[in-house]
């Protein structure tokens, strides 16, 4: 439950939101998950060159998302708190869950206002596209595997 928050707490929670609005360091957040990583293995997880990843690394580190530590030549990042974590698990539950549930219902025929489809539905994020267009019980069979493959359920 959130509590009563103040203009200030909620810039910060603002600016940290913001900090993992960006895909790359969602997925960058997602590698960092299982341990400490290095920049070039973070790239290379992440899909992309090793100056990218080192930008999105030092604005991460920057804000608190994430902690860095040398060790000999090579500088390890992992996550600054381990309830940074929890959070996105629990976000990323309540995510496939809007949307299963969404394509169960579009696969029964119900219709839902275009507004609502493109508030809710991350721009240019393919699975989420296809589980809020399902229209027929074929399309939406189709689609919740590989939302499940996708989000690892």
């Amino acid at each position: 439950m959130l509590v009563r928050m103040n203009a200030e707490l909620c810039e910060l929670m603002g600016g940290f939101f913001s900090l993992l609005a960006h895909p790359t360091r969602i997925r960058i957040f997602c590698a960092l998950q299982h341990g400490p990583q290095t920049v070039s293995a973070l790239a290379e997880k992440s899909h992309v060159s090793l100056p990218n990843a080192s930008q999105h690394l030092r604005v991460m580190q920057k804000n608190g998302a994430l902690t860095k530590e040398k060790r000999g030549q090579q500088v390890f990042y992992q996550i600054a708190d381990p309830r940074f974590v929890q959070a996105a698990e629990m976000i990323r539950d309540a995510l496939v869950e809007n949307v299963q549930c969404r394509a169960r219902r579009a696969s029964h025929g119900t219709t839902y206002r275009k507004a609502l489809r493109q508030k809710i539905r991350p721009p240019g994020h393919t699975m989420l596209a296809l589980a809020t267009n399902a229209t027929d019980k074929q399309n939406s069979d189709s689609v919740l595997p590989l939302l499940k493959k996708e989000f690892l359920l």
